[in-house]
């Protein structure tokens, strides 16, 4: 299939000529099910909702919904009238919800009943229901709105704030377009594609693959709230899931199920898991049950126009995957700070091309080009090699790097060694300080319930696995809860980092 670079904005206005009746979302909890033409039609109210009540091009329109219809109808409409779409992470604590409305400001928020008091609790922007966006627009309004360059902003994606508070990355009509087109290329999206969706839209890195770029070539998107596994198990009976995106704790869930739970995973053509490392135990056992390849990748907020994925099954081991773009040259291992490109094999951090990442941070001016290294890449903050037949693999973030004795430690290897060990779910490796190595790896690991196995057991185990020098100087047995965690559960490593230093005995 030959794809052109256009605007995402009229990719539903284009399906509704094309596929005008077939169903273009489904919402699995209500069974309300919308055409390609509903859609557009929706889609045009939206438009010239936010036409007639002032909104311009450049303006920033705040997006607050669950998993619903009415989430995407706002997406597109809000691209559409040339403005900046915001999507909340709903997830957030007060404090980070209060520094993303300040960051971007938006003139108006579209949003569910359940968000409003927070919104007007965040500032004086009005709030909006979908219910209320009944204008219909004039074809002046919308010829307006389809006169927007293809290098304005589109969006803006706040991170995840695991490393910081949230930060806004600018991405322009043509990146998003581009990532379609290369999500397409790689992964075979058509008008057969059926996908699944229970992880939150708020993610721009989840609402591109399963909902934008299901829709620019014909497929059906299904809908639900949130994921539960008996609703998954009755979903994949009734429609021919051809792909959906995983969380890694969402794994062992459906394994939990049992044998006597029919789940229909039979037309899937891609299923992915990704937010946290899937244990390797769950991942056997899932594909052996299921006959479908789990397939992880690495990326970012900041990239679109490139991204890695191991799709077939035959990555070495821990390898994240090749890297997917049409760049010939989207992605570098830095050897130092001036970007210069590191020797194959040979450990750096990852960088991406400028023209495969973030145009600006949000509250940068716009001749700042403090996102960019020598003007040219990206630096990730994540170390990792590149081996010599391309594949990526990911060591660590870089201010995880453990330095004890003048010897690097990444800190993601001997996680991955301690979850291998079958009574541990999860690991968190961080640096103290010693006054004689400078700094020492310290393990918090949480583990199956009523497992008794002791600290001293799973440092014999990681020291047959990793050696002495990259054994933890303690490991502390904790529960899920005693970790510093963000809105979406990441462990923020910067507070446990701080929390070490000040306390003798840091958690547990």
């Amino acid at each position: 299939m030959r794809t052109t670079i256009n605007n995402v904005s009229l990719d539903i206005e284009s399906g509704a000529r094309k596929w005008a009746d077939k169903p273009a979302i489904v919402h699995a909890p209500s069974g309300l099910v919308v055409s390609y033409r509903e859609l557009a039609h929706r889609i045009e109210l939206v438009t010239g909702s936010l036409r007639a009540h002032g909104i311009k091009t450049g303006d920033r329109v705040a997006i607050v919904e669950g998993n619903t219809v009415n989430h995407v109808v706002s997406w597109y409409g809000i691209l559409r009238a040339g403005a900046l779409a915001v999507d909340f992470n709903f997830l957030l604590s007060g404090y980070e919800w209060g520094h993303v409305y300040a960051d971007c400001r938006p003139q108006i928020a579209i949003a569910g009943s359940q968000f409003a008091q927070t919104i007007s609790a965040s500032g004086n922007q009005p709030v909006w229901s979908m219910e209320s966006l009944t204008e219909q627009p004039s074809p002046q309004e919308l010829r307006t709105s389809k006169m927007q360059s293809l290098d304005d902003p589109a969006v803006i994606a706040y991170t995840s704030g695991t490393t910081g508070l949230p930060r806004g990355v600018v991405h322009s009509h043509r990146s998003l377009a581009r990532q379609l087109n290369l999500l397409q290329r790689a992964c075979g999206y058509d008008e057969h594609w059926t996908s699944y969706v229970a992880v939150p839209l708020f993610a721009l890195q989840g609402f591109l693959p399963q909902v934008a770029a299901t829709l620019r070539f014909g497929g059906t998107v299904v809908l639900d709230d949130k994921f539960d596994p008996d609703r998954f198990a009755e979903v994949s009976q009734q429609y021919p899931i051809s792909y959906t995106t995983l969380s890694s704790p969402m794994i062992p869930r459906l394994l939990a199920l049992g044998e006597k739970t029919t789940i229909d995973l039979s037309h899937i053509r891609l299923l992915s898991c990704g937010g946290a490392p899937l244990h390797q135990d769950d991942r056997t056992a899932f594909e052996d049950r299921f006959g479908v390849h789990v397939t992880q990748g690495y990326s970012s907020t900041e990239v679109l126009g490139a991204f890695v994925m191991e799709l077939y099954g035959d990555a070495p081991h821990g390898a994240a995957g090749k890297v997917f773009s049409d760049r010939s040259d989207p992605i570098r291992i830095m050897s130092d700070d001036t970007g210069t490109a590191a020797d194959v094999g040979a450990i750096g951090e990852i960088a991406f091309h400028r023209s495969c990442a973030l145009q600006k941070y949000w509250s940068q001016p716009d001749d700042d080009d403090s996102a960019f290294v020598a003007g040219q890449w990206h630096a990730t903050g994540d170390i990792g090699r590149m081996d010599e037949d391309g594949y990526l693999f990911v060591l660590d973030r870089k201010k995880d790097v453990v330095i004890r004795g003048g010897f690097n430690i990444f800190s993601a290897e001997i996680e991955r060694v301690l979850t291998s060990h079958p009574a541990v779910l999860e690991a968190v490796v961080v640096a103290a300080p010693s006054e004689r190595l400078g700094e020492v790896p310290i393990a918090f690991v949480v583990c199956e319930p009523g497992d008794d196995i002791s600290s001293d057991d799973l440092q014999d185990y990681a020291r047959v696995r990793l050696g002495r020098l990259k054994t933890p100087e303690s490991i502390t047995k904790v529960q899920f809860d005693d970790l510093p965690r963000n809105s979406i559960g990441k462990v923020q490593k910067a507070e446990l980092r701080d929390r070490v230093r000040v306390q003798a005995v840091p958690l547990g």
